[in-house]
């Protein structure tokens, strides 16, 4: 019987937006530690605007700055979209997260990349980051399989329960910041017995986490 986890991607939120400082159910120690850690920044008056929704191309950004990458580190190529050219400020996170395999694009050779991300493609891209999205494939892949292991990690602390809606930036806050103390599945055997296992610090395992990783930068 296979274990669960998948390449250590982990993520990140450096999202250009503004959000209000205090939003309701969040809280003002997690949107400090998200903004420590890289992943979320508030504008010049320190507001996130977390009422506001993110766009597909904002979100590659953050769930890479949660994995820990700058812009810097992300440099080559990947999976060409043609909406996504040379001048388009995002190309860099977007070709990115398309080699990792956080993203496929819409199958016609586009990604949208300015159209609001939905709350469920948040919680698949997220999913896969953590490592879980060989589990989320054998539940029955996109969306189910990908909804049904995001609420096995907890990640549905969402304001709202209609996932295909588009998300805000509050609901992407919490979502993150209750990822970073998610134990990541990795893959511990290769070849055709391929096995993964969840690094939670049990078992003989080591605790691996998005903040641990973050931390260990």
């Amino acid at each position: 019987m296979k274990k669960w986890t998948a390449l250590l991607l982990c993520l990140a939120l450096l999202v250009t937006g503004c959000m209000l400082a205090s939003a309701e159910g969040l809280g003002e120690t997690p949107l400090t530690e998200l903004k420590n850690f890289g992943i979320f920044q508030g504008d010049e008056n320190g507001n996130f605007c977390l009422e506001n929704t993110i766009t597909r191309a904002e979100f590659c950004k953050v769930i890479l700055a949660a994995l820990g990458f700058s812009e810097k580190d992300l440099e080559g190529g990947g999976v060409a979209f043609s909406d996504v050219d040379d001048s388009h400020w995002a190309k860099t996170y977007v070709l990115a997260a398309a080699r990792m395999g956080l993203i496929k694009g819409q199958g016609d050779g586009t990604f949208l990349p300015d159209d609001n991300i939905s709350v469920t493609d948040v919680m698949k891209m997220t999913v896969v980051a953590l490592g879980y999205g060989g589990q989320a494939e054998e539940l029955g892949g996109y969306p189910t399989g990908y909804v049904a292991v995001a609420k096995n990690l907890g990640l549905n602390q969402v304001t709202r329960n209609d996932f295909d809606a588009p998300a805000l930036r509050g609901e992407v806050a919490q979502i993150m910041y209750t990822a970073l103390d998610k134990p990541i599945m990795q893959q511990t055997g290769f070849g055709a017995e391929s096995t993964y296992q969840v690094m939670d610090g049990t078992n003989g395992t080591k605790l691996i986490t998005l903040r641990t990783m973050l931390q260990d930068k």
